[in-house]
């Protein structure tokens, strides 16, 4: 798998789960979607990546915003590469004051710079990011919806450390000034360890959805209401106002919200789940279910707070063996199981 996080932001209730530290704020903006909105000169969503996951190569992807003028400084930017637990910083992409990307190997040794103008003010471009890490064969590719911007070849982006392994990716804003911000949304996070999903993927949507309908299976028991209302919070997770329980190994399902933003050409789908446990805990995964067949996610133990989640990402269609479509994701049921 080479997929390692996909992020819309359309849920409070969950997207900030998906973060190792997440201290940016959520904000509706003129397109009708929240998106996360940055500081000015802060680094506010971070996520660590195992050591099972972390590369040499990452890529990442996200729709980004700016309402105002960068002020061209070096600090921070639109995306950082750390590696040795997150403490070496090692490429840093960011804008500038000409609506520019700029890349530099650690805070400020400038690599390569883009064309001017590809981040208008209060427009949204979909920015991809490609950087590997290398003494001198390093490698960073930028594109702006699509189009490749910027190709640096045989640099070095590796800033220092015991090796050049890509560990950590915070996301953030150029210092633009006084009450002006960056917005993110539908970000992706992908490694080369696959075949395909291990590069730019051109521009996406990451769209959420919720329980509509109790599934086939309602073995889970809901402190009150149906099973389906008591996992669909919106918006702020609910804690123990509303939630299903299970003291067995048992699975439920429920039918979900048809796709609206997406309409075709579906890379991957996830499910997240969160969970905690009361008494003597039990493994707790993600499942889907269509025509009679079930596919669970990898099984782990949650701890004593909601903090905990778990999160699969099926980059193909268990059920039919191939690449998804939008029927057989309107189709399917997702739920949760305990074992």
């Amino acid at each position: 798998m080479s997929l390692l996080l996909m992020e819309s932001a359309d849920l409070p209730s969950v997207a900030g789960d998906k973060w190792t530290t997440n201290t940016a704020t959520f904000a509706q903006t003129v397109d009708g979607r929240t998106c996360w909105r940055m500081v000015e000169a802060s680094m506010p969503l971070t996520k660590n990546l195992s050591a099972a996951q972390e590369s040499a190569t990452i890529t990442v992807g996200l729709r980004y915003l700016v309402t105002g003028t960068s002020n061209g400084t070096t600090n921070n930017g639109i995306c950082t590469f750390y590696g040795i637990g997150g403490t070496v910083l090692h490429v840093r992409v960011t804008n500038t004051a000409s609506g520019a990307i700029a890349v530099y190997r650690n805070a400020s040794n400038l690599l390569g710079t883009s064309a001017a103008g590809l981040l208008p003010i209060n427009t949204w471009v979909y920015l991809e990011f490609q950087v590997t890490c290398h003494d001198t064969a390093g490698a960073v590719t930028v594109k702006a919806d699509g189009v490749t911007v910027l190709t640096l070849t045989n640099v070095d982006t590796r800033n220092a450390g015991a090796d050049a392994l890509i560990d950590q990716v915070r996301f953030g804003a150029q210092d633009v000034g006084s009450l002006k911000y960056a917005y993110v949304r539908d970000v992706v996070v992908m490694n080369d360890a696959g075949t395909t999903l291990n590069g730019p993927i051109g521009p996406c949507i990451v769209e959420a959805r919720l329980a509509t309908a109790a599934g086939d299976l309602t073995a889970w028991t809901p402190n009150t209401g149906a099973n389906y209302a008591a996992v669909d919070d919106p918006a702020a997770n609910d804690g123990d106002t509303t939630f299903v329980e299970a003291l067995t190994p048992v699975r439920d399902t429920y039918t979900m919200a048809d796709l609206v933003a997406v309409g075709s050409n579906i890379k991957a789908v996830q499910a997240h789940v969160v969970a905690r446990y009361n008494t003597a805990p039990l493994n707790v995964a993600t499942t889907l279910r269509r025509s009679s067949t079930n596919s669970d996610g990898t099984a782990s133990v949650p701890t004593g707070s909601y903090g905990s989640k778990a999160v699969t990402i099926w980059e193909t269609d268990p059920v039919a063996a191939g690449a998804w479509t939008v029927a057989n994701f309107n189709a399917t049921q997702f739920g949760v199981v305990s074992s």
